[in-house]
């Protein structure tokens, strides 16, 4: 799942088609369970946006907010997503 997160910051819409491409069908949910997919799509949802908006970010604001602005992205996805994954395994824990 790292190479479809890799060229997510090429663009972000080709990161959901690699894991087609990677696990070799669109039934994802062969591999991946409901929360190791919901997780990746929050992380995905909210991580670094893609080069052209950093590319315009360091233009515009300056490199010190615009690396300050894909930190925050950053952590802000991986509290998200993890977040995420705790809340699904409660949930999953609580139906069981």
């Amino acid at each position: 799942m790292g190479v479809p997160l890799l060229f997510g910051v090429l663009r972000k819409e080709l990161s959901l088609l690699m894991i087609f491409q990677a696990l070799g069908t669109v039934e994802v949910t062969q591999y991946l369970s409901a929360t190791q997919l919901l997780t990746f799509l929050v992380f995905l949802t909210l991580y670094v946006p893609c080069v052209s908006t950093v590319a315009v970010m360091l233009k515009t604001i300056g490199r010190r907010q615009a690396l300050y602005s894909v930190g925050m992205s950053v952590a802000i996805a991986l509290l998200a997503s993890g977040a995420t994954r705790v809340a699904m395994e409660l949930g999953e824990f609580l139906l069981m």
